[in-house]
């Protein structure tokens, strides 16, 4: 078969780019006409040989456009028209007697008004022949006894089209269609279809086509359109491509089809529909076609007996319920379930499949979520938000933070008893009494210890002998931790996830990972409660909700909508935007990062101060004020540019604390002007930008962060003229480049502030740290040591004093260059309802959250 690709080059190559006119036979039959035959045609027929060409005719038709399109209604594929070998405008064809020479055939333009052979008296007609230079050589007076057959260019192309279907039409490259696919066969034959009907609606619309009967014409190519399309969804629904098939049958839907079209399409919309649930493509857009569907078919037939569709959805239905009840019987609730899905997709009202799937599984006993990505368990080397969420449902710290009502932070204990027991420059921690992981086996201290030094984000804390004094495990239930000095806020070490020692799996939270899962098409991990969870006092009862779902989901907002998922998170303002135009049908709730839930996550460009030009400050400055931040925010994140999400850093900080403790400037200090300053002072001894570009990793798999990121480096280069080269980085292995490795010029990169506090040790250490060594540059080593100063300050006024220090050493050498905060945005059912006290943290508190039913 000849693909599309190859017919296209034929069609380029070729250099007959006007073989556009089709290929008819011309009917010469050599018949003798009586004298008195002639002498009545001689008054019928005159022909001139004046030739009139009008170029004007076909720029008229041109130029009319349908009321609903702007476009030229003529429009179509010149390599369509081209293989079908049809013309490149609508003629008609006559046959007419002659009195002295054959009958002749000719192709005129299209006749004004519709007749039947035999003509009627009053049909007298005045044409131009069209000839092989499209200009028109009248034909004058023929009489309706000459004419002896005619074809309007409807049934012509039609029949021609047919023909190229079957692959018997001759091609320009000596071959027949039958040389082409079957399916681009088809795609062709429809686009010379399309341009046809415009033809049609143009010619009625500027009145070339006028009076009655022209709407039979317009039934012939409507009813071979039909067919060509039911022959594509015919085809799709063999690939099982249902979302071709979709589209062809809601472009037959627009067209408000007939009784005989409803017919045909009722069988290939149920299975697709039924293909589409299976392969978890069904959105509300699909269900909404099935609505005009069955909204028109109830126009037509006035009995449910007599529907087609009606009928077939429910016999489909009845077929998965009683295939659901024969796997009970079995006892495999599962593909159970999967069939009163199925069942429930087609006919939503079918009582038998909704009464057996609460049986089977209630509502209220599953929380779906929706993610834009679903987490990687057990990955020590990256902890993305996803990430973030399972770990919160699985692992538990000993103490945890949560933003009260007026947006503060406050300490929790989780693991660890009331009973804490503070000594001299330290304390002794006991657990909670009956705290179990998941396999039945108790919590103990050396696991805590263990946890600790596993856990890469406390890499500043354990392994810096000028903190950690000494960690004591007095027995299995206690331990005792001593620093060198006293510290204001102990606690606020301690909110690490506490995980099982050689079982990664296993944690002490509300619910343990099961399995993932394949639900109608849709990954989905498995989280259940896990029972030794209710031990505890405090969690008897909990969790409340027994199972809870991660869905990966491609449109969250839509599935919320058909109640596919009852929570959705990593939302963006768009999707916020679209629930706000429900007014509540359905009821929708949704939040955002704000003022009682702040936003603690910064997006920053980390600089390796130890390499070439980076090492000086005023570069490092000069890339900073080279960056429009509010203008790329406004390119790539919808809804910035309005001033209603997403911030442009000024500081290191976010947004919220420094209002609050006046690091932030009232108005931009970034300024590409200074920019420029900044890198002409820089000083002369500073190694010059080599042929090498910086690079400028960033973490792959993003789409707006890789175009944020080109848009940066674009930005770097038009303002300081540095190469910036852009290079994505597996998410996996990120962590271990960048952090441990320091392979980077420059990094795009984000950090969590834990508390109000946000103390910036833990972020320099993670960049200026090498180990084993301190930072060869003695001013990044101060403003690492006032870091430190400032966290471990023992009395508010001395934190206070190295807080102002540390932000103006930073603000001199700038080893990290701010850039935004993105506001995070989330939504859930009406059913559900949730706890949220972090606006990262949000599943911290999901042993809370209820479900109600709702019937």
């Amino acid at each position: 078969m000849m693909p599309i690709s190859t017919i296209k080059n034929l069609f380029f190559k070729s250099t007959r780019c006007l073989a556009l006119i089709i290929s008819l036979i011309v009917y010469c039959f050599l018949t003798l006409s009586t004298i008195s035959q002639e002498k009545k045609q001689i008054k019928e027929i005159e022909e001139t040989n004046n030739v009139t060409i009008n170029k004007d005719y076909w720029k008229s038709f041109e130029n009319i456009t349908d009321k609903n399109k702007k476009n030229s209604i003529l429009s179509s594929s010149p390599i369509a028209i081209t293989f079908l070998r049809m013309p490149e405008h609508p003629f008609d064809i006559i046959t007419v007697t002659h009195p002295f020479r054959p009958i002749t055939t000719y192709k005129v333009e299209p006749i004004n008004k519709f007749f039947k052979i035999p003509a009627p008296d009053d049909v007298i007609l005045r044409l131009r022949v069209l000839d092989k230079n499209f200009s028109f050589k009248e034909l004058v007076t023929t009489g309706p006894t000459a004419i002896k057959e005619v074809k309007f260019f409807e049934e012509i192309l039609s029949e021609t089209v047919q023909k190229f279907i079957e692959g018997s039409t001759s091609l320009e490259t000596n071959e027949f269609s039958s040389s082409i696919g079957y399916f681009d066969r088809l795609l062709l034959a429809e686009e010379v279809l399309e341009k046809g009907l415009r033809a049609h609606d143009s010619a009625i619309a500027t009145e070339k086509r006028t009076g009655e009967g022209w709407t039979n014409m317009r039934k012939i190519l409507t009813t071979k359109l039909l067919s060509i399309r039911i022959s594509k969804i015919h085809d799709y629904t063999e690939k099982k491509d249902w979302d071709h098939a979709l589209f062809e049958i809601s472009k037959l839907s627009s067209g408000s089809p007939d009784k005989e079209s409803l017919q045909k399409l009722s069988s290939y919309l149920v299975d697709v529909i039924d293909g589409s649930n299976q392969s978890g493509l069904i959105t509300s857009k699909t269900k909404e076609l099935l609505a005009v569907f069955l909204f028109l078919e109830s126009k037509i037939y006035p009995s449910n007996s007599d529907k087609p569709l009606l009928t077939l959805l429910r016999k489909k239905s009845d077929f998965f319920y009683k295939q659901s009840e024969k796997w009970l019987e079995k006892k495999e609730p599962e593909k159970a379930k999967e069939y009163l899905l199925r069942a429930l997709e087609l006919q939503p009202d079918h009582i038998g499949s909704r009464q057996l799937l609460e049986k089977i599984s209630p509502q209220k006993e599953t929380i779906k979520v929706g993610l834009t990505k679903l987490p990687e368990l057990n990955n020590e080397n990256f902890l993305g938000t996803s990430e973030i969420y399972a770990s919160d449902l699985i692992y538990e710290s000993l103490f945890r933070k949560e933003t009260g009502i007026n947006g503060n932070t406050r300490t929790y204990q989780v693991l660890a008893s009331p009973k804490i027991i503070p000594s001299r420059n330290g304390v002794t921690f006991n657990l909670t009494p009956s705290s179990f992981w998941s396999d039945g086996k108790p919590v103990t201290a050396p696991e805590i210890q263990a946890s600790m030094k596993k856990s890469k984000s406390l890499a500043w804390f354990y392994s810096d002998e000028n903190i950690l004094n000494n960690w004591n495990n007095n027995d299995a239930n206690s331990f005792e931790v001593k620093f060198k000095n006293k510290i204001l806020d102990p606690f606020s070490f301690f909110d690490f996830k506490i995980i099982q020692e050689n079982n990664t799996n296993n944690g002490s939270g509300p619910y343990r990972f099961v399995n993932k899962g394949l639900e109608l098409g849709r990954e989905n991990l498995v989280f259940k409660a896990q029972p030794f969870y209710a031990f505890r006092k405090e969690n008897i009862g909990k969790p409340i909700i027994p199972e809870i779902r991660f869905y990966k989901t491609i449109d969250p907002v839509d599935e919320l909508i058909t109640g596919k998922i009852d929570f959705a998170a990593d939302l963006t303002f768009q999707d916020i935007a679209r629930i706000k135009k429900l007014n509540n049908n359905p009821t929708i709730n949704y939040s955002q990062t704000g003022p009682s839930l702040p936003n603690k996550r910064v997006y920053f460009i980390a600089v390796n101060t130890s390499k070439g030009i980076l090492k000086s400050p005023e570069i490092r400055k000069a890339i900073a004020h080279s960056l429009l931040r509010s203008k790329i925010l406004a390119e790539v994140w919808i809804g910035s540019e309005k001033g209603t999400a997403h911030h442009a850093l000024e500081s290191i900080f976010p947004k919220e604390y420094s209002l609050s403790n006046g690091v932030e400037k009232p108005e931009s200090d970034w300024s590409q002007d200074l920019a420029r300053i900044l890198q002409n002072q820089a000083s002369d001894n500073t190694p010059r930008q080599s042929t090498l570009p910086l690079s400028l990793k960033f973490p792959s798999g993003d789409e707006k962060i890789t175009q944020a990121v080109n848009l940066l480096a674009s930005q770097i280069k038009s303002t300081l003229k540095i190469e910036v080269s852009p290079e994505p980085i597996e998410p996996n292995s990120y962590y271990k480049k960048i952090i441990e490795d320091r392979d980077y010029d420059l990094a795009y990169a984000w950090h969590d502030f834990p508390d109000d506090n946000c103390s910036l040790y833990p972020l320099l250490f993670y960049y200026l740290h090498t180990p084993n060594t301190e930072t060869n540059n003695q001013k990044l080593q101060n403003l690492l040591d006032t870091a430190k100063t400032t966290l471990l300050a023992s009395t508010i006024p001395e934190m206070l004093a190295s807080k102002k220090n540390m932000i103006s050493l930073f603000e001199q050498e700038l080893p990290l260059i701010p850039l935004w905060q993105l506001d995070r945005y989330w939504a859930w059912r009406k059913e559900l309802n949730p706890n949220f006290t972090d606006s990262l943290h949000l599943f911290q508190n999901a042993s809370f959250w209820k479900k109600e039913s709702n019937n």
